[in-house]
């Protein structure tokens, strides 16, 4: 527990809009953390549910609970920078309403960072589950500053209820962006590498819940949800290579190295040669394990759109083959070489 008018070593920091489903076990998990000198900042975003008769109770319990209720009706970002400026902490951990954290969550943080402290960010694998909260899988994520900054270009790299960083390098960076509806969390680290190193945990300490609330229906918001995560893509590949990369360049090259769409043949003139110079960047920058995984990756990932090309009319699927071979020969003479080029020869293949 915190002593009486000393600030507490973290500030856990959660926004609510009618969260009641799922609000007590995620409440429960923060307050009986085995690292107990926090304080759990809350910010109710005008919930019309019980959400916030339930953390008025909570607040009554806990004195380390400091709730606060917004007017009128804002964004998670709006609400997540609001809670923010409140905080006393040096140390803010981000918690969400559906979630729960393991019991040594915190504690294991806040001894990594006690250890390496020019951490700025740091987060952990998850244990996802549905509604139920019955296990549905667990997920890893590149554990070092090196394999983060590298893979951040392609996906983000972090469970946002999982992470922890230092107040002032993200007050420095202004804070999460208002503007980003969805995937401001992604557009902070985008912007926080750049303060300082950044790690994860590779150890599942969130279960991360799964559910429909968490999806968005709306064809028309999931163009502009694109649309906004294409603008980080782009500016992180800018970055990397050291030269302007449009959005949809950038998202062409996403979906040929991550397999996550098919490509028109138009997208992928446009990714393949971005995609030769991020191999000679990763080459000459990156050590040679990462390298070797992202060319793993990248050969999945030609073999996996040869394969969506199978039974289309496209002048592509020759040159992904020419790609594939080009890239490595000798890795064909290897197990893996010869599973990505079966692959992309016959339907089935590489997940």
């Amino acid at each position: 527990m915190t002593e009486p008018g000393k600030s507490p070593s973290i500030s856990v920091l959660m926004a609510v809009h009618n969260g009641e489903a799922f609000l007590v076990p995620a409440m429960e998990s923060i307050l009986n953390q085995s690292f107990s000198d926090l304080e759990f900042v809350i910010v109710d975003d005008c919930s019309t549910d019980r959400s916030f008769s339930i953390l008025s109770e909570f607040a009554q319990r806990d004195d380390r609970v400091r709730l606060i209720q917004n007017t009128s009706r804002l964004t998670l970002p709006v609400s997540l920078n609001k809670g923010l400026q409140s905080c006393r902490a040096d140390w803010i951990a981000r918690m969400d309403a559906d979630d729960i954290s393991a019991p040594q969550r915190l504690e294991r943080q806040w001894r990594y960072l006690a250890e390496y402290p020019a951490t700025v960010l740091l987060g952990t694998g998850s244990t996802h589950i549905d509604h139920k909260g019955t296990k549905t899988g667990v997920t890893s994520h590149p554990v070092t500053d090196a394999e983060i900054r590298f893979w951040l270009s392609f996906r983000n790299c972090f469970v946002h209820p999982s992470v922890m960083f230092r107040r002032e390098p993200v007050v420095e960076a202004g804070g999460y962006n208002e503007t980003f509806w969805n995937g401001q969390d992604y557009e902070l680290w985008s912007r926080l590498i750049g303060l300082g190193q950044v790690a994860n945990l590779d150890e599942p300490l969130v279960y991360y819940r799964e559910h429909d609330a968490t999806i968005s229906r709306n064809e028309e918001r999931l163009r502009l949800h694109e649309s906004m995560i294409a603008s980080i893509h782009a500016a992180l590949m800018s970055q990397y290579l050291e030269q302007t990369v449009s959005e949809e360049a950038a998202q062409a090259l996403k979906g040929l190295v991550m397999s996550d769409r098919i490509l028109t043949d138009g997208q992928i003139a446009d990714a393949l040669p971005l995609l030769q110079r991020y191999l000679m960047r990763c080459s000459e920058r990156e050590d040679k394990s990462l390298f070797l995984d992202f060319r793993e990756r990248v050969m999945k990932g030609l073999a996996a759109q040869c394969r969506f090309l199978r039974h289309r009319p496209s002048a592509s699927r020759g040159v992904l083959l020419s790609a594939l071979y080009r890239m490595s020969p000798g890795a064909f003479l290897r197990p893996f070489g010869l599973k990505a080029l079966i692959a992309a020869l016959l339907p089935g293949g590489i997940r």
